[in-house]
């Protein structure tokens, strides 16, 4: 088979058209951790203390986000996967995996139970990013929904955030909390080199009967074109750059990846192309493991089964975080009309920088990565409060 030279939308058309219409704007739901609001103070139900706090910097890469309410909530309610999301000054977005603690804390701001002779306990949200790890150095902002009004009929457990008590209980507005994150990596070696996150996106895996549009849905991308980013384990290296020399640059400087019209003069350990979105995961995973290894049988397979677009590649940060960009002139759906596709990117032949001549160097775990994101042609809807459309979240465009 040729490359696909299209690649077709299998999503909901409901779900691409309301997406950004249940973000959250910056207009409801927090009370501060200072002595003023900071966003709509007339709903009863809100948020009293953030962790990381509204506008923090430097953040761990490995931070839990955690939200402090003023009353105790349903605790089925904020784990719905509709209720909160991420997204990143890098235009891309992925879900989240909120879990009310088991445990309720006493209420920061003070006060007493509603028998009035105790002290009064409310319930904590904590978040935790599917990858485990933020990017570094970039901005996020997480959002949660707007429920329907109070004493609506609507299902709010559906629709965001319930209290567990009151005649009608209260609900909580939309809202958000803006950081951005530091740059130190703190990682343990590991018996193999590997990559820690990936922004945008995430890992595909071989589920069976699992399509690419099931593996990588809700990770999407409105950048029309994304800095795509891998966190390493430790710092790398590849011979199309460094050769087998003990001595190496700080860093891998920007070099074109191979194409089809492109064999040399190019780096093969990074491949980046668009596939149908019905294809069936297991299948392409297959696929790329019995090519792993072998630079031509890798390189044969992505030409063969993607839509290949022209990339560069670099590193930064000690060789601890591997680029990957579009080529200039070229954005995504540049050739293809499609209003959503599957973007895959690929790594293999990487291995650790050896720490002297003497020290071998390891080897990407199970010689090679690959992992993906659905790319948006457009996200204009409508959004409450004050954005006007996703773009708005980052004034200052893409980073």
């Amino acid at each position: 088979m040729r490359r696909l030279q299209r690649v077709r939308r299998k999503f909901s058309l409901s779900l691409l058209l309301t997406a950004p219409a249940f973000l959250a704007s910056c207009a409801g739901g927090i009370d501060g951790n200072g002595a003023s609001p900071y966003l709509n103070a007339n709903n009863q139900l809100k948020i009293v203390q953030t962790d990381p706090p509204q506008g923090a910097v430097d953040i761990a890469l490995d931070k839990e986000i955690v939200l402090t309410f003023n009353q105790q909530l349903e605790p089925f309610m904020p784990g719905h996967e509709r209720n909160f999301e991420i997204w990143s000054s890098s235009g891309s977005r992925f879900p989240m995996n909120p879990v009310v603690g088991g445990l309720l804390v006493p209420n920061p701001l003070g006060g007493v139970s509603l028998e009035g002779n105790a002290t009064a306990y409310v319930s904590q949200v904590s978040i935790k990013i599917p990858s485990k790890y933020f990017m570094p150095q970039r901005e996020y902002v997480v959002m949660w929904r707007d429920a329907p009004s109070k004493g609506s009929q609507e299902d709010a457990r559906l629709a965001g955030i319930e209290a567990m008590y009151g005649d009608p209980p209260d609900r909580l507005a939309a809202g958000s909390i803006r950081f951005r994150t530091g740059s130190t990596f703190a990682f343990s070696q590991r018996p193999d080199v590997e990559v820690v996150n990936m922004s945008p996106g995430k890992e595909i895996y071989g589920a069976n009967g699992a399509t690419l549009s099931n593996s990588v849905d809700g990770y999407w991308v409105a950048n029309p074109r994304p800095r795509i980013t891998f966190m390493m384990s430790e710092a790398v290296r590849h011979y199309d750059a460094d050769g087998y020399g003990t001595t190496i640059p700080a860093e891998i400087t920007p070099r074109a990846i191979c194409l089809e019209e492109v064999t040399t003069n190019c780096f093969s350990g990074v491949t980046l192309g668009a596939i149908n979105s019905a294809t069936v995961t297991n299948q392409v995973i297959a696929g790329l493991e019995n090519a792993a290894g072998n630079a031509s049988a890798w390189s044969d397979y992505w030409r063969n089964n993607f839509y290949q677009y022209p990339a560069m590649i670099h590193t930064e940060m000690g060789r601890r975080l591997i680029v990957v960009e579009l080529a200039p002139g070229f954005n995504f759906h540049e050739k293809i009309n499609d209003i959503a596709q599957i973007i895959a990117v690929g790594l293999t032949g990487w291995q650790s920088v050896a720490l002297s001549g003497s020290t071998p160097a390891r080897n990407l775990k199970n010689d090679y990565f690959v992992g993906g994101f659905v790319h948006y042609l457009n996200i204009n809807a409508q959004m409450p409060g004050g954005f006007s459309s996703i773009y708005d979240l980052f004034p200052g465009g893409w980073q």
